[in-house]
């Protein structure tokens, strides 16, 4: 059987505009800010883009125009804390802190991150109120 990979292809600046739907000054600005491939000088005053190189861009930009994959649920949402007694009520506002201060470190704390910490620890110190008044 025969290879299935093709050999590479030129495309000159009009094929390119067929393709991508740009006029060719947009190209020109997103080739100079590295955000569309380079072309390859074929002679003093021609150039050309692999035709491989322009079709990855395109897919890139369908794969980047989809939405992205649905936020994971809040922990504190789906898990119920009202029948949690002082004790693990306190290990886990104890667990929180250790991720949050390692999380702080190692700079990896997103803004959802930071919100379901934070609505844990509402949480807890709700619950621990009700106990409380017990």
């Amino acid at each position: 059987m025969g290879s299935t990979t093709s050999k590479p292809a030129f495309l000159r600046m009009p094929q390119v505009q067929d393709q991508t739907g740009l006029k060719k000054t947009y190209i020109y600005h997103l080739v100079s800010t590295g955000q569309f491939p380079a072309p390859i000088k074929l002679g003093k005053r021609a150039v050309a883009w692999l035709s491989e190189d322009i079709d990855n861009w395109i897919k890139e930009r369908i794969t980047n125009s989809q939405p992205p994959e649905p936020v994971t649920p809040n922990p504190v949402e789906t898990a119920p804390l009202s029948f949690l007694d002082k004790r693990e009520l306190k290990d886990i506002a104890d667990e929180l802190n250790r991720i949050r201060s390692e999380a702080k470190n190692a700079a990896t704390l997103c803004e959802q991150d930071l919100y379901w910490i934070a609505e844990a620890e509402f949480q807890i110190f709700r619950i621990a109120k009700n106990i409380a008044g017990e």
